[in-house]
């Protein structure tokens, strides 16, 4: 199964988003999960938030672009967690950033991690 975040946006200073949590929707053990970002905003870099009940692999592709890097990878324990990505690394030619969630093992992203997704973007200089 596969995801299309919703993104979660402020645009000015002294401004308000409203924040979209996208979850999993994988209910076979052992079975990854895609998740697919395209960036709405003019940013250079986001912020993911992940919440997850289990533990899970967080994989996010390196892109297709001349300052495309390696994938990024974290292993993640039951919390919440943050952080901070510079697209210019992980865009596709086609805009997209694939984000690949695998459970632990013996686990389903949905029924045991209840794993969800936010993207924050801005236009605004986060650095």
């Amino acid at each position: 199964m596969a995801v299309t975040i919703t993104n979660s946006q402020v645009t000015a200073y002294d401004d308000v988003g409203a924040v979209t949590s996208n979850a999993a929707t994988e209910t076979i053990v052992d079975t990854a999960e895609v998740f697919t970002y395209t960036p709405t905003a003019a940013a250079s870099g986001i912020l993911i938030r992940v919440v997850t009940s289990a533990g899970v692999t967080m994989s996010v592709a390196a892109g297709n672009r001349v300052f495309s890097g390696q994938d990024y990878v974290e292993t993640l324990a039951a919390g919440t967690y943050i952080t901070k990505l510079d697209l210019g690394k992980y865009i596709n030619d086609n805009g997209e950033v694939k984000i690949t969630f695998t459970p632990a093992s013996g686990q389903a992203l949905l029924t045991n991690a209840a794993l969800t997704v936010e993207v924050l973007e801005s236009d605004i200089d986060t650095q």
